[in-house]
């Protein structure tokens, strides 16, 4: 029974390993999340009902308390409710792209199972995130003090002019380090190397660079014209959620499909697991 058992066992299927464009990536990620769905809806049910909780205590706390207490008190409330749902999308981006890496892996992940990596990945993720931020916010901290500089020799013009230089050094870099939660969850790296990972990446190809543009802003698109639709918008909403994760998943594989080789890695993955199945079947044979 045991050999039987073993025989039988498969390894994981072959993901995806030839570089896709835009249309086939989309394609694909609708194709996982339609294979995946119930994980990825009872995921994003469980991780954003705290936020769902949260926001009609706040809401119904706008009504009470209007006229009792300060605005800096509503200030407070308002900045812990931000804190809040900064953690929970930070737990929700874990939990979509531990489900989809599986998924793109020919592996399958219960939504436990993806809330629990989220949890243990929040701090590593979290820690890398706030980093990024901050060396974002150098750029718009200099962008000002050149507005402030230039403003004061004179003339607004030549403050604006000067600060647009930060300025595009801040939307470059803003899309350079966005596929850094991703570097952090499928490659494990941490700090400065992910956001130096993540910008080599992003630099990689032409092609890289229009996804990680295109993609984002696609998706958006998609979800105000969700967000439009009377009555269903929450509903659509909610299904819509996943959906930017997956894409850019499904992104991130494919510019180290183009830029790293990603394919042999998987070849040769495959090639060890059928290896060593059929080591262990030999040594079956051999005891029998």
């Amino acid at each position: 029974m045991q050999t039987t058992r073993k025989q039988n066992q498969k390894p994981p299927d072959i993901p995806v390993v030839e570089p896709m464009n835009l249309g086939e990536i989309i394609d694909f990620g609708l194709e996982l999340y339609k294979k995946n769905f119930k994980g990825y809806i009872i995921a994003t049910l469980i991780i954003f009902s705290p936020s769902f909780v949260l926001f009609g205590l706040f809401f119904a706390s706008s009504f009470i308390v209007t006229g009792r207490t300060s605005d800096v008190t509503m200030g407070i409330i308002m900045i812990l409710f931000a804190l809040a749902n900064y953690v929970i999308s930070i737990f929700f981006l874990e939990a979509m792209i531990k489900i989809t890496s599986e998924a793109y892996h020919g592996r399958s992940i219960t939504y436990l199972e993806s809330i629990r990596f989220a949890f243990k990945k929040f701090l590593p993720v979290s820690g890398t995130m706030i980093l990024m931020i901050f060396v974002l916010s150098l750029f718009v901290l200099l962008a000002v003090l050149c507005f402030i500089g230039g403003s004061a020799l004179g003339s607004p013009i030549i403050g604006l002019l000067l600060a647009l230089p930060p300025m595009g050094l801040l939307l470059y870099y803003l899309l350079a380090y966005s596929l850094t939660p991703y570097v952090v969850i499928i490659d494990g790296k941490l700090g400065f190397q992910a956001l130096k990972r993540s910008r080599e990446l992003f630099r990689s190809s032409k092609n890289a660079t229009l996804n990680v543009i295109v993609i984002p802003y696609l998706m958006y698109i998609l979800g105000i014209v969700g967000s439009l639709v009377p009555l269903l918008s929450s509903v659509l909403m909610l299904l819509y959620y996943p959906l930017p994760i997956i894409a850019m998943t499904l992104v991130y594989f494919d510019i180290k499909i183009r830029y790293e080789g990603y394919d042999l890695f998987i070849q040769a993955e495959r090639l060890d697991i059928k290896l060593k199945e059929e080591w262990k079947i030999d040594d079956q044979k051999e005891r029998g």
